[in-house]
């Protein structure tokens, strides 16, 4: 339930910023196309740190793809709820024929996922797809799949790895890329140290890339920790992401050997047309909004 409550929270911002002009998703207007006029407006601190998340975990995607391009490229979006980054790589011409797109959920989120793709508005998500089938709780294809999958049940989500290296004959040429957007948070760390190192075991060429808190462990993640518990959301992981450190230790105790962690705040800085994006909706508290970047991070790993 903590889960799907913050996959609703997530796609209503990502709904809220592409409406006001942040930047364009056409795949997340269909998808919440009949609540287009109904979607709460967020705060403009919201919204600016919407449209930096979206970025900075796309253009970490983005650098996935372009680094030995002509390699067969793998993406598993774990706790993916109604991300539409799939149809961003298809769109940007990163995505090639021959590369696979997995979006990965709990159940009662997938049902949903694929209720919204059926609808009429949708139906262009779908119709490129080819050898499609679909039920109410998974999807497949030549090379976009939706599957069930609960991150807090260790065995099955493992399990899952590897069915999907089997079936599918992953190789050492091919390059597979984890992707989690405040999942791990939510899971103790034993739990998702074993799912990382598990994945790290099997896949010879992997990218890890983890959007999540950082930093709880000062003043203002205290009071960021204490508004998450009061709504019902409470942080199992929370021991990973007290500082840049503990989030990298958590990588490399899983085996990886190349690892990145970068606060919001430092990679806003750094992308590119932040001047046109400043100019779309005025702060009301720069202070809080750079406290509030520095605060969620996005961590990269590879091995």
């Amino acid at each position: 339930i903590v889960v799907y409550k913050i996959g609703q929270i997530r796609s209503k911002n990502d709904a809220d910023s592409v409406k006001n002009g942040y930047y364009e998703d056409d795949a997340l207007q269909k998808l919440f196309a009949r609540e287009a006029d109904s979607v709460d407006r967020k705060s403009p601190e919201i919204a600016r740190g919407t449209w930096a998340r979206v970025q900075g975990t796309r253009q970490e995607l983005r650098w996935f793809y372009e680094k030995n391009a002509s390699r067969k490229k793998v993406v598993i979006n774990c706790g993916a709820g109604f991300d539409t980054t799939h149809w961003w790589s298809k769109s940007e011409e990163l995505w090639k024929s021959g590369d696979l797109w997995f979006d990965l959920d709990m159940e009662p989120v997938v049902r949903q996922r694929i209720r919204r793709l059926r609808m009429p508005g949708a139906k262009s998500l779908l119709s490129p797809l080819k050898n499609l089938k679909i039920t109410d709780n998974q999807l497949s294809s030549d090379n976009y799949f939706i599957r069930k999958l609960d991150m807090k049940q260790s065995d099955g989500s493992v399990k899952l790895l590897e069915d999907i290296k089997e079936e599918f004959e992953i190789d050492e040429q091919t390059d597979v890329c984890l992707v989690f957007e405040c999942v791990l948070v939510y899971m103790a760390t034993e739990i998702s140290g074993r799912f990382l190192k598990a994945a790290a075991d099997l896949f010879q060429n992997l990218k890890v890339i983890s959007y999540e808190q950082l930093n709880l462990n000062d003043r203002f993640g205290a009071v960021m920790l204490d508004n998450l518990v009061q709504r019902g959301c409470g942080l199992d992981g929370i021991n990973a992401c007290l500082s840049k450190k503990t989030q990298m230790d958590r990588f490399k105790a899983a085996g990886f050997n190349d690892i990145n962690c970068k606060d919001m705040y430092e990679i806003y800085l750094a992308l590119p047309n932040r001047d046109i994006i400043e100019r779309i909706e005025f702060l009301d508290d720069v202070e809080i909004f750079q406290q509030l970047l520095q605060h969620y991070g996005i961590t990269t790993a590879t091995k």
